[in-house]
């Protein structure tokens, strides 16, 4: 049942995302194409055209990390908050899997969101010159001779993706808590899920706080001996993925703790 709901909420969510993406692609190109054509002519409506393509894919970047963010609360409120939460809770399947279709979806959104975001940027200030620089740079780093620093590299950089969507679905899940736990009082629904979606960020940012104040102060005995540098990124690294575990465990439980007994659709 859960592939199922979220191949629905693909589709419902796709016809939204992709669209978005297409234009902010199609606006890369041309700010980039463009911009060559004004940096070799100087002509007044090419300079013109440039700085509105430009203009554009800015906003264009803005608008699809933005709706990314409004779409996937959006889609969780109307499913489960509304009338039509009458309809999905009377489905045959568990309140785990109505959490984890969105929260899941949401998380391969946001992935999306940033790999078109970077796709784009990289259209936009296209230059064969710094491809090839890119290149023989990527080629030198993963040499036999810098095997080691490649190694860890790749390690950081699939560490950093797991703490990206790690971070993307705690996110998510803490903004469907504020809503649902908003959700289960008779009066001032809404307000209650934003006042409750700021208490969780002040949370955590204090929390953020202690633990960067906890690391600093420590930091002179985690670089002493610097063979062990690379081990200590990882480990940090490592932590923050335990941490973010956590907090998502904590936000899930919220959520499917108030779907389940609290939930209020009057």
């Amino acid at each position: 049942m859960l592939s199922k709901l979220m191949k629905h909420e693909f589709r419902a969510t796709a016809r939204i995302m992709l669209p978005l993406y297409l234009i902010l692609l199609v606006s890369a190109v041309f700010t980039n194409l463009f911009g060559r054509l004004t940096e070799s002519y100087d002509v007044r409506i090419l300079s013109i055209l440039s700085g509105l393509f430009l203009s554009a894919f800015v906003v264009s970047i803005i608008g699809v990390t933005l709706m990314t963010f409004v779409l996937m609360i959006w889609r969780f409120y109307k499913n489960y908050m509304t009338d039509e939460g009458y309809l999905m809770f009377t489905l045959p399947t568990s309140t785990s899997q109505l959490i984890f279709s969105k929260v899941l979806v949401a998380a391969v959104w946001f992935l999306s969101t940033v790999v078109a975001d970077i796709l784009a940027s990289l259209l936009m200030a296209f230059r064969l010159a710094d491809v090839k620089e890119l290149l023989q740079s990527f080629s030198q780093v993963f040499s036999y001779k810098y095997g080691e620093i490649a190694a860890n590299l790749v390690g950081y950089c699939a560490e950093a993706l797991v703490i990206f969507l790690l971070g993307c679905i705690a996110s998510s899940l803490m903004i469907y808590a504020a809503i649902s736990l908003g959700h289960s009082f008779a009066s001032k629904k809404i307000l209650l899920s934003v006042f409750l979606f700021f208490a969780f960020n002040i949370a955590l940012q204090i929390q953020g706080s202690v633990l960067m104040v906890v690391f600093i102060g420590n930091m002179d005995a985690f670089s002493y001996n610097y063979e062990l540098t690379a081990g200590t990124v990882h480990l940090v690294l490592c932590i923050i993925i335990g941490i973010e575990l956590l907090f998502a465990a904590i936000f899930y439980f919220v959520t499917y703790a108030t779907l389940r007994r609290r939930l209020n659709l009057q």
